[in-house]
This record gives structure tokens, sequence and C-alpha cells, in this order.
């Protein structure tokens, strides 16, 4: 699938995002809104802000050029195959260099998920690279970071639709009792889809990497209680832990 004629547009490319950095309370700010520090992206394609992205216009597929010439063609030959469903999709662009662009298609929610289609330029043409029927929006914390878990504290009355401030334990999921955790989280990434809402926690790892064997009578090693406001209401939607590495029972 490729075309002749090689024409590279040059939109807005997204801003730099500031260094996450680990916060010194266990109140977690949110990551990567309203300009705060943290870059997200699309299950790893592309690397771009919260805000950024979302201020896109979609109908990529309606412009004019060669890598949009590949994006309709693909469209059109798995409009219809249940595995994409692209037809009657519109699409943005969530990241561009020099020899490569994603566009991410709208299923219906701003936080995604996403279909995305992936086009490259060798140089002469624009081609297709790869495709999904859907991917989902997660941090991308940057160099130094791992995965944090968390659960509803039940020393508070579980959330209810009208819930904006969350009760959080949360724990190191590549554990390590010697260090304190308080001091080495990050801002939480959250991410409010149709039917749920998924944060993302991460912590600031230490050298050299300790081990909590042994001390997981639960599913979670040593934690600390965190607070977290949610941008709105809670409403209808369940909770998720949206770490990669999630331990049995996380979540909401």
């Amino acid at each position: 699938m490729a075309t002749s004629v090689a024409t590279p547009s040059s939109p807005a490319q997204p801003p730099e995002s500031a260094d996450l950095g680990p916060i010194d309370d266990t109140v977690l700010p949110i990551a990567g809104r309203d300009g705060a520090p943290g870059a997200i992206s699309c299950n790893g394609l592309g690397r771009f802000t919260y805000d950024w992205i979302h201020a896109q216009p979609t109908g990529a597929e309606k412009l004019p050029g060669s890598e949009f010439d590949v994006l309709r063609a693909t469209i059109e030959q798995y409009g219809n195959d249940p595995e994409f469903a692209f037809d009657g999709l519109t699409f943005r662009e969530a990241h561009r260099d020099a020899s490569s662009v994603v566009f991410l298609g709208d299923l219906g929610h701003p936080d995604g998920p996403y279909a995305h289609i992936d086009v490259a330029f060798d140089g002469a043409t624009w081609k297709w690279a790869g495709m999904s029927g859907g991917c989902f929006l997660v941090g991308e914390p940057g160099d130094g970071w791992g995965g944090a878990n968390w659960v509803l504290d039940p020393s508070f009355d579980r959330p209810t639709p009208k819930t904006r401030k969350l009760h959080l334990l949360v724990s190191e999921v590549d554990c390590n009792p010697s260090v304190p955790i308080v001091g080495r989280l990050s801002p939480a990434f959250v991410f409010f889809e149709r039917s749920r809402v998924r944060i993302q926690v991460f912590i600031r790892t230490v050298e050299p990497s300790g081990s909590c064997e042994g001390l997981k009578p639960t599913s979670l090693g040593p934690s600390v209680a965190v607070t977290l406001t949610l941008p709105e209401r809670l409403g209808a939607r369940k909770l998720k832990d949206s770490t990669p590495r999630p331990c049995r029972g996380c979540g909401g």
C-alpha cells in the first residue's frame, strides 16, 4: 500500500513535556493536564501531552497529501473488517517526525480507546506501517521510574457516583521495603473512558533493588495511604489500576 509522490506536511508538533518529578506529599496531583508535567502515549505510539492531543483537530482522513492518501486507502480496505472497523471513524495526528506519522481514530470517547493507523516515509514514498483496532492512553514518565499498584483504602467508604476525592493505598511493583515510598511517587495519570476511570501511578526506582518476598500476606507489599482528587465526578464508571503489571485485586 503506497503512493508515488511524497508530500510531507508539518503541522504543529506537541510541546516538550517538562520532566516528571516525584512529589514530597501523600496528595497526588494529576500529571499531564492543565500544563502540569507528564507525557502520554497510546500504548507506546508517539509521545505527546494530554492537553495537546485533545486539542488536535479530527478529519485527517480528508486532508490532501500522500501520507493522508495512505490513511484513506487503509480505511477503505479495512473499514468493514470487524477486527478494525475503521469505516466511519475520524482520525487525528498523534505523532509526526521525519519518517512516520501516527493517526488515532476516535471510537466515541475523548480519552479512548483509539483505533490507530501508522504510515512511514522511506525517503521517496509514504507507506502503510501498521494498524490496530484499539490502543489506550498511558503515562510515559521517562527513565528511572517503575510501576506502582493501588487499591482503595478500606478505612474509607467506597466511592459513589458523586465521588471526586479518592483514598488509595499505593505499593511498589518491584518492592524495596527498606526505602520509604513517600517522596518517590509520581503524580497520577488519570484517563476518563466511557465505562471506567484508569489511574496510573509510577514510583522512582532505587538501586540496588530490594525484595518483598515473605512480606506479602495479601496482594500488596508495603503501602502508603494517599489521596487523589479526580477532575470530575466518578459517575457510573469503574476504577481501574492501569499499571502494566497489576497485582491481583488492585484497582477499585
